[in-house]
């Protein structure tokens, strides 16, 4: 089934998972719980379909669908010095003055064990379907180990050791009262996951199921979290794989990997999918700047990219494609932005749609160039000096940024070569902060390499050095006593 259509197809399923079998009827209502729902591959498609949609919907309530659709730009991208949005809660992001009580803590939080929830359901329930083969109970299995890891791979980022649930939470009555488990018990969950994910899922999907994982989504994600516990020579070796598959490559111009109409790319690796109105994506209007004639809503002008941080960026093709200063209507109406806008998200196909979160756009996930930005920096990493299978990987990544093959060539970034590894290590570092920003990546960054309180101080006076974990959710707090708070809150 298409990913397109999953709102959909899940309508059925939560009002099924609910128990909500007949409305309005004299009749009992059937109890339908996830023991016996799980029947057919229907069933089990359905379900696969219900474990990927908490990504991000176009209906942002409850608010814990707003997961990758707005709150981890918040908390991966505000909260750096490459952007800022006005309003409390998330300027409490951006100046490091926020508490446990902050909506977005519990929003990623609730989305996440959600979305762990309906993983486990996958893999719990799959595999005593009698009518399933044993490869398709493994793929959607697959799905599940992928997705879970996913989540969890953000929440111990984000919060450091957390609960960790893998059985199925099939009752009201079940234990909430659990504790945090290590950030090393967390991590051997993830990696057994994906490492069980990666045999499992299929070699690529077909356009009807675009938007699930595939081994290569597995092993890129596998390939991030090692190089996240600085398993240098386990990254690189995740990240050649990819490479070498055939599967995956940058596709040539840079623009054009942002074109709604050439998403699915072989530089997608995977992507949050959306689709107007089924399952829309907010991004074009809340990074287009408020009163930009001729588009959604003129602009919600929510995520401002920061002046210093696009004053500092290289000059370059890439820097013309990333961001717009300025926009020219259909009508001919020129608007001169306010502040520097990413335009990654900006689809000119589409601007006029009555509800502003019907957008085409994906948020990818993993992209063909992060993995050759990760396996750079894990050579580097791994070795005395930068090796020349690092620099190719580098410097192909620069010369997409130059443009190298379309009319708008550029003379920058430049390719490096000759360097020290610690020289190699800070051009690694500026290009991702180039080629990834807006893309959920910063935070992250920033915090595996340590850097997070000084590249942030200049923005945010107020961050401290327990700010490299955000704080357990308040309303956590308050129900599961098992847990403790981190540092500093």
């Amino acid at each position: 089934m298409n990913m397109k259509t999953l709102r959909y197809a899940l309508l059925p399923l939560l009002l099924l998972l609910t128990g909500c079998e007949k409305f309005l009827t004299e009749n009992p209502v059937s109890l339908i719980t996830p023991e016996n729902f799980f029947q057919s591959e229907a069933d089990a498609n359905a379900a696969v379909i219900g474990a990927y949609e908490i990504l991000g919907n176009a209906n942002r309530t409850p608010d814990y669908r707003k997961y990758y659709n707005f709150s981890t730009f918040i908390l991966n991208d505000v909260a750096t010095e490459q952007m800022v949005a006005l309003r409390a809660d998330r300027l409490e992001l951006h100046n490091y003055t926020f508490s446990p009580a902050n909506v977005h803590f519990e929003w990623v939080w609730q989305a996440c064990y959600i979305g762990i929830n309906r993983a486990n359901e996958l893999v719990d329930y799959i595999p005593r379907i009698a009518s399933m083969s044993a490869d398709r109970q493994a793929r959607y299995v697959g799905d599940g180990k992928f997705l879970r890891a996913l989540h969890y791979f953000n929440l111990v980022r984000w919060f450091g050791g957390v609960p960790l649930r893998v059985r199925a939470t099939t009752q009201v009555t079940d234990d909430v009262q659990v504790p945090r488990a290590s950030l090393d018990e967390v991590y051997t969950q993830i990696v057994r996951d994906l490492q069980e994910a990666e045999t499992a899922l299929p070699d690529q999907v077909p356009l009807s199921e675009r938007g699930r994982a595939t081994r290569w989504a597995a092993k890129t994600l596998l390939a991030k979290v090692y190089l996240t516990q600085k398993n240098w020579t386990a990254a690189a070796a995740k990240c050649r794989e990819v490479m070498e598959s055939g599967r995956h490559d940058l596709v040539t111009d840079y623009a054009e990997f942002w074109k709604v109409a050439k998403e699915g790319s072989r530089e997608h690796i995977f992507s949050r999918e959306a689709r107007n109105a089924v399952a829309g994506s907010l991004y074009q209007p809340f990074f287009t700047p408020t009163g930009t004639p001729g588009t959604p809503d003129t602009g919600y002008g929510v995520f401002r990219i920061l002046q210093p941080y696009f004053d500092a960026y290289t000059p370059s093709y890439r820097k013309s494609v990333t961001f717009a200063t300025q926009y020219t209507s259909p009508a001919g109406q020129t608007f001169v932005f306010p502040f520097p806008a990413c335009w990654k998200y900006f689809d000119p196909t589409r601007l006029n749609f009555a509800n502003a979160e019907d957008g085409d756009n994906n948020l990818p996930i993993l992209r063909f160039a992060d993995v050759l930005l990760m396996y750079a920096e894990a050579l580097n990493e791994a070795a005395a000096a930068p090796p020349a299978e690092a620099y190719a990987a580098l410097n192909r990544v620069k010369a997409r940024a130059r443009g190298e093959g379309t009319p708008r060539r550029t003379p920058l970034p430049a390719d490096v070569s000759g360097l020290s590894k610690d020289a190699f290590r800070e051009e690694v570092y500026k290009e991702r902060s180039e080629e990834l920003v807006g893309e959920n990546h910063r935070w992250f960054d920033l915090v595996r390499w340590g850097r997070l309180v000084d590249v942030k101080r200049p923005t945010a006076p107020a961050i401290k050095a327990t700010h490299v974990l955000y704080p357990i959710p308040q309303r956590e707090m308050d129900i599961n006593k098992a847990l403790t708070q981190n540092p500093g809150y």
